[in-house]
């Protein structure tokens, strides 16, 4: 189920979310590239509802520049109308952070995908949403990604826009977040 308008898959904080990872095996060739994916088939999107959104956090162990190419694709599948359209793809050739708490070398902070799928959105065409998580290059490194407010939204929702993605600070460091480039149809009240 996605859960219309607000709301998640699944109450978040941190614990419920989705973690999709290539798990590690013994090869190291391409023919042991790893490949995880969660699938939402055969659901209909109400044609109230013309964006899909989700944040993630993409975690990899390629060392940068990576010399291989783990990538997190979402797409989503027109069963009915045949054809798929691919909302997000990123890989591990992006800016990354350290992730001492993931059990990681590196992630992406915190990201929101916020696709238009309005000519998706209707109450007859059946569609499957897939999110994958896999290594193209080869199986000796491992990706992940953690993915959370998977939700389907009606247009006009307010969409907030912070100048930090990922920062460090030490005990006692003041952090000005700015958060002015954030939208609203009607305005930001506060």
């Amino acid at each position: 189920t996605i859960v219309s308008n607000v709301g998640s898959v699944l109450p978040t904080e941190g614990a419920q979310a989705l973690l999709l990872t290539t798990a590690p095996d013994a090869g190291v060739t391409k023919a042991d590239a790893d490949v995880s994916t969660y699938r939402i088939e055969s659901f209909t999107i109400d044609s109230a509802y013309g964006t899909l959104r989700l944040d993630y956090n993409f975690l990899t162990d390629e060392p940068l520049p990576s010399r291989t190419n783990d990538q997190f694709v979402v797409t989503l599948s027109l069963i009915t109308a045949g054809g798929d359209v691919e909302l997000l793809a990123t890989d591990t050739f992006g800016e990354f952070f350290p992730a001492p708490w993931t059990g990681y070398d590196g992630q992406t902070g915190w990201r929101s995908l916020i696709a238009d799928i309005s000519g998706s959105a209707n109450d007859s065409d059946l569609v499957t949403l897939e999110l994958r998580v896999e290594d193209v290059g080869d199986g000796r490194r491992d990706s992940a990604v953690l993915v959370d407010n998977l939700r389907l939204v009606e247009p006009g929702v307010p969409e907030a826009v912070s100048n930090i993605i990922y920062t460090e600070i030490n005990s006692g460091d003041t952090i000005i977040f700015d958060a002015s480039a954030s939208t609203d149809d009607v305005g930001i009240v506060s």
